[in-house]
């Protein structure tokens, strides 16, 4: 287990789900949810520099200059579409065992 995921879980409480969001244009209705195959924290706080937020709790909204960094994180191809959808990477207590992080 790495640091990152020390952060995440905290003292044996809860894992923390990283999750990708999606909301529709205009109407900004929920769509989906996809969890990260991958999660590093360290990357991910360098990335969006979360000020005051050192554990990435808030949500994050995504832009398109995102998306080559998030990609990898994806464990596999996404198909961002900016026209359509808006994203954000958010946090979700997740039952122990049952998150990827």
């Amino acid at each position: 287990m790495d640091s990152s995921d020390d952060i995440a879980r905290g003292a044996g409480g809860p894992v923390v789900e990283r999750l990708l969001t999606v909301f529709s244009n205009p109407e900004e209705e929920f769509v989906a949810e996809h969890a990260f195959a991958t999660f590093d924290l360290e990357r991910f706080r360098e990335w969006f520099n979360p000020e005051g937020d050192p554990l990435m709790y808030d949500c994050y909204v995504v832009l398109p200059k995102d998306v080559e960094f998030l990609s990898a994180y994806l464990g596999g191809p996404f198909d961002f579409d900016f026209n359509r959808y808006c994203y954000f990477v958010e946090a979700r207590a997740g039952a122990e065992g049952s998150a990827r992080r």
